[in-house]
């Protein structure tokens, strides 16, 4: 089944040059025990088995990774820590690192892995490009956010844009706003409502 598309066209500094872009339609979001029943169904492993294996799995990578080290997994691909810092000299003149901290992670697919993604077929939901939304009010991001919340609880950035027919990069910078009048709560890269008191 291929995945659908879209064409958008852009607005900016590109307005006037009749340019477009295109981008993947994303369905809802496969969670983990949706991903165990199609496991299970599919290659007759049973589920909590594959949710052991996994959690195990990722304590190993967090170790790993939070030593120094670049992980990879068998089929999937490389992992390494991404981070942030600042570089000052002390009061001797000596470079220095403060506020270091966790920014990510680096993924490499693995080989194999990439060459069957490469077999994915695309086709085209509409031949109309509608304009990229360059404005939302915060009452019409929320409605959003709750229609996204009451469906599956959390949303990634590019679920918002889809929802909002926003690109990428203003689906965060809208987000990020939300988080920080307090309205949002970010954690990794998934966004859900505050708990309610």
């Amino acid at each position: 089944m291929p995945v659908v598309c879209r064409l958008r066209k852009t607005t900016g500094v590109l307005k006037d040059k009749d340019a477009y872009f295109v981008e993947p339609m994303n369905y809802t979001l496969i969670n983990s025990d949706a991903l165990l029943q199609y496991v299970e169904q599919n290659f007759q492993t049973h589920g909590g088995q594959v949710l052991s294996a996994v959690y195990s799995v990722v304590k190993q990578m967090v170790a790993f990774l939070q030593n120094g080290h670049r992980v990879q997994v068998p089929g999937l691909g490389i992992f390494s820590i991404k981070m942030k810092g600042d570089v000052v000299r002390d009061g001797d003149g000596v470079l220095q690192l403060e506020n270091a901290k966790y920014a990510g992670i680096n993924f490499t697919p693995d080989k194999a892995f990439s060459r069957q993604m490469w077999n994915t077929k695309f086709v085209l939901s509409s031949h109309n490009a509608p304009l990229v939304y360059s404005q939302l009010d915060d009452d019409q991001a929320m409605e959003i956010v709750h229609r996204l919340c009451d469906k599956q609880g959390e949303f990634l950035i590019q679920e918002f844009g889809t929802a909002a027919q926003c690109s990428r990069t203003y689906a965060r910078k809208m987000l990020n706003q939300l988080v920080e009048k307090g309205k949002l709560v970010k954690t990794g890269g998934r966004f859900r409502l505050p708990q309610q008191p």
